[in-house]
């Protein structure tokens, strides 16, 4: 007996044969017994930069695209006007509820009907992910606010309140989570011809900078497909209504077949690119003969691709890494060296405000960021290692006089600008980077780094630590609990990664020779006050 899935599939394929250029070498498979739903297999072995498929870009669908453009007269202006987001959610919505009237309706039986981003999990779900601070970025209050710029102030503008009647805030997550997993951001047909004769037409879409992330996986979603092709979060975070002016010349676009690839970090293994008429999607490696067509998704740790898109990577993402808050940094350091909480607070605003710091590291933003990745390669990050640094130095000097320190923080607590403090932390703020770029360290920032990472792991549950030294593996339970034990043991081995492997290639000194060359400086213009007073005098 042919089942739904099956159907679905079959009505899919017709589709495609009728609206995309397929190379014949792949295929959609069911592997919903891997939990993957539809993946896309090799049918004979495909070579590097070998085409799979192409679709011409007036079958991506878009707001240039979608019917709900035509609806009445001036709708394609209200769609530019509103950004990416919210103008295909629109079209997605629109399209939907044409049901056998949409021209894309072979495609959007595909799309799933239950989810599992972070966005859908009840509180009990999400209390398994504590402490991972992915849950300080689920989005529900930024989702809701779209709804109710959208609903029913625009839909009315557009004349389609009666088709869009049915999409409560729980079906319009629905649809924005769809796109969060789907969609991709492409390029606007023509962009570069004037600029860029030269150029050759197949360029690669950007996954990462340029927003575009595509790709499946599996969801265990109920209709068996996969969530896949992964695009920016509608609550992804800053700047939403600057960055969606149509500036940059991307459409936000669900891209059919493109979407029908699982995605995975470590098995990709092709990738969508553009031309002035077609979207292409070509291998970038070669792929065997009945091996799975994979893209990827961009830079995610399982984290954010599972807060994203409602899946994890089993084995772990290649780019999983842990946070550790600014706060929790800046606690440590408060108890610690016996700080009071405002003067560290004081010391931190003027580090993260100070023009000398940024100038002096070359860098595009302050080393003040309110968390830090840790990888699980092991790498620490530079902003981290100099705050750090820069804490631990700052309240060394703190110990080697007190008096000292107590009457500058005073002082600038008044006025912080141009204060002796200010310029204590720029001097300070010299010696380290000299420091750091040497692979240099001292005692004190090395066991302060420690402590900070083993407090942090110490948060994790118990449960996630005895997991620690075992193989990542597929469950045999792939469920909400399943994906966030996952989640967590991919944190726990990054920061034990950088526990363990991270400060290694430094050269470790004690911190005598910092503090005294820090405060040799702060002796010199003391003496140096001492005599001008004398000479007045």
């Amino acid at each position: 007996m042919t089942d739904n899935f099956q159907t679905i599939t079959e009505a899919y394929n017709k589709w495609l044969e009728a609206n995309l250029e397929l190379a014949g070498n792949v295929k959609i498979e069911d592997l919903r017994e891997k939990n993957e739903g539809r993946g896309v297999v090799a049918t004979r072995d495909i070579n590097e930069d070998e085409v799979l498929f192409s679709i011409p870009r007036n079958n991506v669908l878009n707001i240039q695209t979608s019917s709900l453009a035509n609806v009445k007269e001036g709708n394609g202006v209200i769609l530019k006007n509103l950004n990416h987001w919210e103008g295909l959610i629109l079209c997605l919505a629109y399209e939907r509820s044409l049901g056998d009237s949409s021209r894309w309706k072979g495609y959007l039986d595909t799309l799933p009907t239950s989810f599992n981003n972070l966005i859908f999990w009840n509180e009990e779900d999400l209390n398994s992910l504590k402490p991972s601070l992915i849950l300080d970025r689920i989005g529900s209050a930024e989702a809701e606010a779209m709804y109710d710029r959208l609903f029913p102030k625009v839909v009315e503008e557009l004349g389609v309140s009666e088709e869009l009647k049915n999409v409560n805030l729980k079906e319009f997550h629905k649809v924005a989570s769809t796109i969060m997993s789907y969609s991709f951001d492409v390029e606007e047909e023509g962009e570069d011809e004037e600029d860029e004769e030269g150029k050759e037409e197949d360029d690669e879409i950007d996954d990462e900078e340029e927003g575009e992330e595509n790709q499946n996986n599996d969801s265990g979603a109920e209709d068996g497909n996969t969530e896949n092709n992964h695009s920016e979060n509608e609550n992804d975070d800053e700047d939403e209504e600057k960055v969606f002016e149509f500036e940059d010349h991307l459409l936000k676009s669900m891209v059919p077949f493109a979407d029908t690839l699982n995605a995975d970090t470590n098995l990709c293994n092709a990738n969508l690119t553009y031309q002035s008429e077609n979207l292409v999607m070509k291998a970038i490696k070669p792929i065997r003969k009945g091996e799975q067509v994979y893209n990827t998704y961009g830079n995610h740790p399982n984290s954010e691709i599972l807060r994203r898109y409602g899946y994890v990577e089993w084995t772990g993402s290649k780019f999983d890494f842990a946070e550790i808050l600014l706060s929790q940094i800046e606690n440590y350091f408060i108890s610690t060296y016996s700080v009071e909480k405002d003067s560290l607070k004081l010391i931190v605003k003027i580090i993260a405000d100070s023009d000398y710091l940024l100038h002096l590291t070359g860098g595009d933003g302050s080393i003040v960021v309110d968390s830090y990745d840790f990888y699980k390669d092991g790498e620490i990050l530079p902003e981290f290692l100099m705050l750090v640094t820069l804490l631990t130095s700052i309240c060394l000097c703190k110990a080697e006089d007190l008096k000292w320190f107590k009457k500058t923080i005073r002082i600038s607590k008044r006025n912080p600008a141009g204060s002796e403090l200010s310029r204590f932390i720029n001097r300070t703020c010299k010696k380290c980077y000299q420091l750091l770029e040497q692979n240099i360290i001292t005692e004190s920032v090395k066991e302060n780094i420690g402590r900070i990472l083993d407090l942090r792991l110490k948060e994790y549950p118990d449960e996630i630590k005895e997991l620690m030294g075992q193989e990542l593996a597929v469950p045999k339970k792939k469920n909400r609990e399943a994906m966030a034990e996952t989640v967590l043991v991919c944190e726990y081995k990054a920061l034990w990664a950088c526990r363990d492997e991270g400060l290694k290639s430094f050269k470790v000194i004690q911190d005598e020779k910092l503090i005294k060359n820090i405060m040799k400086r702060k002796l010199e213009e003391e003496e140096g006050s001492k005599r001008n007073k004398r000479i007045k005098g």
